[in-house]
């Protein structure tokens, strides 16, 4: 499992879902130009280096609650150009690069087939709806953007074209762990649409923290 967290503003300029069948680019409509793709292995060296630069960002001080120590150990055990490469090659892996003139401006990391019942101790809510669990068939187990991007509304389109890949690779619902100590990426979520089903925990170093599995249906 992964943490998926956008701790930016809320979206403001415009929706969009978008679907890919093979990495062809796409043109965004929001200054500057920015295109969004699917991600190949040869981008594994600039996205691992990007996603563990915007994960140090989020959870480390100044910005995260996190200690350091803890964040480096996790960035030290899950981002890497090897790691990330593998991942790419992983054929239930999608990953979804924005990028503004040539450099990295946000992602998103989508797992086909991936399960919330298999995170570490998931506890359901009683109030949860069945049917939306039962449809959760995809994780959306990283989304960062730039700090420079947050505000812009490119964390909601790249939400939206994970939930369009979610869609197409027959997918009801898209499954995500969120940080119960964030707010903002709760917020965000939660405007997006989707409802929290279960409780479960995420170690970082030697800290157990606290999670929401929050899903949504990915055709709404």
């Amino acid at each position: 499992m992964g943490r998926s967290c956008d701790p930016s503003a809320s979206p403001r300029r415009f929706r969009a879902v978008l679907r890919f069948s093979s990495p062809p680019a796409f043109q965004l409509t929001f200054p500057p130009l920015t295109v969004l793709r699917l991600a190949v292995p040869a981008d594994a060296d600039r996205w691992a280096e990007f996603a563990a630069r915007t994960f140090r960002e989020t959870y480390a001080p100044p910005h995260g609650p996190c200690d350091p120590d803890d964040v480096d150990a996790y960035v030290a055990a899950h981002f890497g150009s090897t790691i990330q490469e593998a991942e790419l090659r992983d054929p239930a892996t999608r990953v979804l690069l924005a990028e503004s003139g040539g450099a990295l401006a946000g992602y998103a990391q989508l797992r086909v087939g991936a399960r919330p019942e298999r995170v570490a101790a998931y506890a359901p809510l009683s109030d949860a709806d069945p049917a939306l669990v039962a449809g959760a068939d995809a994780e959306l187990a990283r989304l960062y953007v730039d700090r420079a991007w947050h505000g812009t509304g490119l964390a909601a389109t790249l939400f939206d074209a994970a939930r369009g890949e979610a869609a197409a690779g027959g997918a009801a619902a898209l499954w995500l762990s969120a940080y119960q100590r964030n707010p903002r990426a709760l917020a965000f979520y939660r405007k997006r649409g989707a409802v929290a089903v279960a409780a479960a925990t995420f170690t970082m170093g030697h800290e157990v923290q606290h999670d929401w599995i929050l899903a949504v249906r990915t055709r709404p």
